[in-house]
């Protein structure tokens, strides 16, 4: 998965970090059609990441459509869940 880095802010409280996905289009992962048709979006976290200070990585998680009728698969997350579950 490609990202692009948006925006570091460093403060006393810690380092935050906004993180955005270049790749516009995914396989789906049951049926293999590409697909980049946006269902939703929802801001994701990771917090206090073990690097010093804290840390608080943000990232804008995409759910696509799957566009085949008959696909078990109606809609899918975008491949950056594998960073880590929501925590904020």
């Amino acid at each position: 998965m490609d990202f692009e880095l948006a925006e570091v802010t460093v403060n006393p409280l810690g380092i935050r970090v906004l993180v955005l996905e270049c790749v516009q289009v995914q396989g789906c992962p049951d049926c293999g059609t590409v697909t980049g048709r946006v269902h939703s979006r929802r801001m994701m976290a990771v917090r206090d990441l073990p690097f010093g200070a804290p840390w608080l990585v943000r990232w804008d998680k995409r759910r696509l459509f799957c566009d085949v009728r008959r696909c078990p698969r109606r809609t899918l997350s975008s491949a950056a869940r594998r960073w880590g579950r929501d925590s904020g």
